[in-house]
């Protein structure tokens, strides 16, 4: 797909682009799974994609009336934001026995 290119009459070489944060990401643990939601703390991340918040309000709903979760709704830090802030994680590891990352559209 890269071709080279002519703009303002100058002959330019192609240029690859790769749009990723990290070109060696991490390699972490899967988390333990949960025996029951009975009674857990479950935070819900708002990406906040269109419906998300939707969504995730009634999937909490949902949760609480099955299994008598306690809900935490939280929004990420900023619009457009792909890849969440340590600090804004290590707040959300402190307060849940598990986590919904929302996803809407």
């Amino acid at each position: 797909m890269c071709q080279r290119v002519l703009h303002l009459g100058v002959n330019l070489s192609p240029v690859l682009l790769v749009p990723t944060v990290d070109p060696s990401p991490r390699v972490v643990a899967k988390a333990t799974r949960l025996v029951s939601l009975t009674d857990r703390t479950v935070v819900f991340v708002d990406n906040r994609k269109a419906m998300a918040d939707v969504f995730l309000q009634e999937l909490a709903k949902t949760l609480q009336r099955s299994f008598g979760i306690v809900p935490i709704h939280l929004r990420t830090p900023g619009k457009g934001i792909r890849v969440a802030p340590v600090e804004f994680l290590e707040d959300v590891a402190k307060r849940a026995d598990a986590v919904v990352f929302g996803v809407g559209d």
